[in-house]
């Protein structure tokens, strides 16, 4: 069942969660899933792509996962919440990413 859908913004990747712990990545020149985001842990519960769409920022129990747009690889993992993370935002065009979490706090 998918949850959320993103689109990017050049129009070529549409980002679906799939079930609870796994993103796909579905290519729409190729009307096929592209990539799949894996290694989480937790339920996704946010997505967003960052950098000029050159990352893929995911948002699932306590941690900020990053990947390649361009083939999944993961790039990062970033903590800081003492709660599981509720949703994130980014800024057009900028490397910031903005998470909120259960535990009440924002991080930038």
């Amino acid at each position: 069942m998918t949850k959320w859908i993103r689109y990017q913004e050049l129009g070529v990747i549409v980002i679906l969660f799939v079930g609870v712990n796994l993103v796909a990545v579905w290519a729409m020149d190729y009307f096929r899933t592209q990539i799949y985001l894996t290694g989480h842990r937790a339920p996704v519960c946010a997505i967003a792509f960052v950098g000029h769409d050159r990352v893929i920022a995911t948002a699932s129990g306590d941690k900020l996962r990053l990947f390649s747009a361009d083939g999944g690889a993961p790039l990062r993992e970033i903590t800081g919440h003492s709660g599981r993370l509720t949703g994130l935002a980014t800024f057009r065009g900028s490397q910031d990413i903005v998470t909120s979490s259960a535990d009440g706090t924002i991080l930038h």
